[in-house]
């Protein structure tokens, strides 16, 4: 009998999403609703991309799933964040801190506002592994040094000692991404990691991040307006507007068959960046 078809076999049960969100709303000031019942998954090894113009929620969703908020801000969620099964909404921010970092990483736009402008970049990356687990300087040094390098970070031991106006844009963002796959998080959030990159640079930081999910079988989470970018990096997509999924399926079927304006007029600006190169 073929194993894989075995009545008994855990093969063939199924299996349980990574991140699973259901009908999750988000409420500023108690009555602006900024997100409305927004539903999506995320498998291991997976990678998914969120999808819209500028204001059409993308960051509120994925600031929302480990609720990350500016000191003040009163946030309200209803709804369901799932992680590995655990139900997150609802938690403390202490309870919370203890998925950030370690299980779900975070790739904002703007890394030189990710970084602390005072401290050494090397000494951030570091920090890490010395704020999450019993480990010795020496130890997360070496270690920060051999993330520093796979990220292709250039003379990582003298860099170390850099700080972040010493660097260029697409060498602070490998930073932060050194930073979060260091901890080797279940789920990396990246909201529009490439945006301010040329070309030669988005193509770069996109198979440094690929490369976290084929080694680690990490899932990633793609946040983007942009469909040229994901079509080089997801397998499926949903299409945000006014805070509402639209539109949801594989890539493919979305760039040859877009049922909704929006994701027709996204579409349509990827079609015409393809004429244009």
């Amino acid at each position: 009998m073929d194993i894989q078809t075995a009545p008994h076999s855990n093969k063939s049960l199924p299996q349980l999403p990574l991140l699973s969100i259901e009908k999750l709303s988000v409420y500023v000031q108690s009555k602006i609703c900024l997100l409305r019942e927004v539903s999506l998954n995320v498998q291991k090894g997976e990678v998914v991309a969120i999808v819209g113009e500028s204001g059409s929620g993308k960051t509120t969703l994925a600031q929302a799933i480990g609720q990350i908020y500016l000191p003040g801000q009163k946030v309200e969620l209803t709804g369901s964040v799932r992680f590995n099964g655990d139900e997150l909404v609802g938690l403390s921010d202490s309870a919370l801190r203890k998925y950030r970092g370690r299980d779900i990483g975070y790739v904002f736009q703007d890394p030189y506002g990710a970084l602390n402008p005072i401290q050494p970049i090397g000494m951030q990356i570091s920090e890490s592994l010395t704020l999450t687990s019993d480990i010795s300087f020496d130890e997360a040094f070496e270690q920060s040094v051999q993330m520093m390098e796979k990220v292709f970070l250039p003379n990582p031991r003298e860099l170390f000692w850099r700080y972040p106006h010493e660097l260029s844009g697409g060498m602070r963002q490998r930073v932060v991404i050194a930073t979060v796959a260091l901890l080797k998080p279940d789920l990396i959030i990246a909201d529009e990691p490439t945006s301010a990159l040329d070309a030669a640079l988005q193509q770069e930081i996109l198979e440094i991040l690929l490369e976290q999910v084929r080694s680690e079988h990490a899932g990633l989470l793609i946040v983007t307006h942009d469909f040229s970018l994901v079509e080089k990096i997801a397998s499926r997509a949903y299409v945000l507007d006014k805070g509402r999924v639209i539109e949801e399926g594989m890539i493919e079927e979305l760039l040859r068959a877009p049922q909704e304006p929006k994701t027709k007029a996204l579409v349509s600006a990827f079609r015409r960046l393809e004429c244009q190169v």
